[in-house]
């Protein structure tokens, strides 16, 4: 009977322990979610680093999940992709950027500090669900959030980009809302 109390106990604190670590709910939809993905992001990468991508999903029965492709030192060609699921890092893959014409890597990058640490992006989730909703009159939900750097194909001037994505909860038609680098509207895609 006690060695059974004990393993139950052993069970109870473990999942605590790990459901605590995950990212709860959708982490895009709010100041607290975002600053926490902010926290796991300088935690597995660096407080300086610069990334070529960032996306937040969620995923029912999971949570919160975050990927993104980063490195500390944004002279170098080398980065590394990373997965956040379940409360752990998970290293994806080594990433090597290939740049010619008089480009730096870092040409291809930004920081966390350059997207004011994510914070404006629950505001872009709630515009983009308000505006389906008035423009297409259908009920969606956020799905997931990326922020790609610029890809510089359409010239120096090719700016960051946020997109929002969404779909109604049942399926059906998907939508992408792209913001620019500060935050503001730019387009609806369906």
């Amino acid at each position: 009977m006690k060695k059974n109390k004990l393993v139950l106990t052993f069970i109870v604190c473990t999942s605590l322990f790990y459901s605590c670590k995950s990212l709860k709910g959708k982490a895009f939809e709010t100041t607290e979610g975002i600053a926490e993905v902010v926290t796991k992001l300088n935690e597995a990468f660096g407080e300086n680093a610069s990334y070529t991508d960032i996306t937040i999903s969620y995923i029912k029965g999971i949570g919160s999940t975050i990927s993104a492709t980063g490195t500390k030192d944004p002279s170098s060609s080398k980065m590394i992709s990373k997965l956040y699921s379940n409360g752990n890092w998970k290293d994806d893959s080594e990433v090597i950027l290939e740049v010619s014409g008089g480009a730096k890597p870092s040409d291809f990058m930004f920081t966390l500090s350059e997207v004011e640490q994510l914070k404006k992006v629950p505001e872009m989730v709630r515009i983009s669900i308000e505006k389906i909703k008035k423009d297409k009159k259908i009920d969606v939900v956020a799905e997931h959030v990326s922020v790609k750097y610029p890809s510089r194909i359409m010239g120096p001037d090719d700016k960051l980009s946020f997109d929002v994505n969404l779909a109604p909860e049942n399926g059906g038609t998907s939508f992408i809302t792209t913001f620019d680098e500060v935050g503001n509207f730019q387009r609806l895609i369906y």
